[in-house]
């Protein structure tokens, strides 16, 4: 994959961080950055680096769907943007951030979750006080979430449980992903797996080259990407041929890694994938990765 540097710190922008980026599958990356007069804005690049909302208060990742609506966590509640105007559209919301495809937006409030449709608001869930990651959607209105029990699905009127805790499954990544196919990828002792229609299949072990495996981004058998730690390694982030893309340690733009962050919101349809970047001289980098 080739490494492209979308924004980083310096004269303009103070800290990206700890919010990830997003991107949709147009290519366009969307991310939050404090600026030197210490505005938290919601940023938009899709060749060169331009403002949405400077003063937009934000506290989350921003996500966008194919047309360029955007939502994302501020001070206020969830806010979408749509042909430059700003709509809060509920409150109180958070932790982390919510996920957009075509019409559906997929959030958390406290212990419970939700999922948006022009004026509509469905609560899929509630009461589940160890939620973790991300209420993913799809553009078919799909959305899946992990609690403390467990991975499931949301689909029209029912909820499907993906994969749940006890007997041999002894731990779940806290971050599943959604495709617009409706398959749902994880990982879980040891092995990232693929769900469709009630089916798990197996994509990738840990076997004895990995010491853990942290996260999967399954958009289809040629567009995937994972995270894991080799043996002796540091954490990398692999592409579906097991290439190498980036790791903890590396060496970039003078100076070496030393963190790196995604989530569901930041790899669209084409395994293109955008990170924010920390290295150990204190800079902040928005890298787009794609082949």
């Amino acid at each position: 994959m080739v490494l492209e540097i979308v924004a980083e710190t310096g004269e303009e922008f103070v800290d990206f961080s700890p919010y990830v980026a997003s991107i949709n599958d147009d290519g366009v990356v969307h991310f939050q950055a404090e600026t030197r007069d210490g505005k938290r804005g919601v940023y938009r690049w899709d060749g060169f680096v331009s403002a949405i909302l400077e003063d937009a208060r934000a506290c989350s990742h921003p996500d966008a769907n194919e047309v360029g609506d955007v939502c994302f966590y501020s001070d206020d509640g969830l806010v979408l943007i749509r042909e430059g105007r700003a709509e809060i559209l509920a409150r109180p919301v958070g932790p982390l951030g919510p996920t957009i495809a075509g019409d559906f937006i997929g959030y958390r409030a406290n212990d419970s979750v939700y999922l948006w449709r022009e004026g509509y608001c469905l609560e899929v869930a509630q009461g589940h006080s160890g939620l973790q990651g991300l209420p993913v959607v799809n553009r078919l209105g799909d959305l899946v979430y992990r609690s403390q029990n467990g991975i499931y699905l949301s689909r029209g009127s029912s909820l499907v449980p993906v994969i749940e805790l006890g007997g041999s499954v002894t731990s779940l990544g806290n971050f599943p992903f959604l495709n617009d196919s409706g398959e749902v990828s994880f990982v879980t002792d040891g092995f990232g797996a693929v769900w469709r229609e009630g089916q798990v299949n197996v994509v990738l072990e840990v076997g004895n080259r990995f010491e853990s495996l942290r996260g999967l981004l399954y958009q289809g058998p040629d567009a995937w990407i994972y995270y894991a730690t080799p043996v002796g390694g540091e954490l990398t982030i692999f592409s579906s041929d097991s290439q190498p893309v980036l790791a903890i340690g590396q060496e970039l733009e003078g100076a070496r890694i030393s963190e790196f962050a995604l989530n569901p919101v930041s790899i669209n349809l084409r395994a293109e994938v955008v990170l924010r970047v920390g290295l150990d001289d204190s800079r902040q980098l928005i890298i787009l990765c794609r082949k």
